[in-house]
């Protein structure tokens, strides 16, 4: 779901018990956030498993999880690898100028 404040616009993602959210600056793209959100769930699923996930107090994996978080974040901010769509309509574009 999308969430929209001001000039803010909040995306999560709740799966079994867990809330996955991201906040980004841009309505109307959703690919990109969702596809943050998506790869999150995963590789936190991965790490640490659902049972251990559900279990775990507030902020219990920040330390050993941050890392992940400011990876991916820095991924999905650089802009054009990110979303192959949007790199695929500046490709488009180029060619026909």
């Amino acid at each position: 779901m999308t969430y929209v404040y001001d000039n803010y616009v909040f995306h999560y993602i709740v799966e079994n018990g867990i809330c996955y959210l991201c906040m980004s600056d841009e309505p109307n793209k959703h690919r990109v956030p969702y596809a943050f959100l998506n790869e999150m769930k995963e590789q936190f699923l991965a790490k640490y498993g659902l049972d251990a996930a559900q279990r775990a107090i507030a902020f219990s994996f920040n330390e050993s999880f941050s890392s992940v978080i400011e990876d991916r974040m820095n991924y999905y901010n650089a802009g054009g690898s990110a979303d192959n769509i949007d790199t695929v309509k500046n490709q488009i574009d180029e060619v026909k100028g």
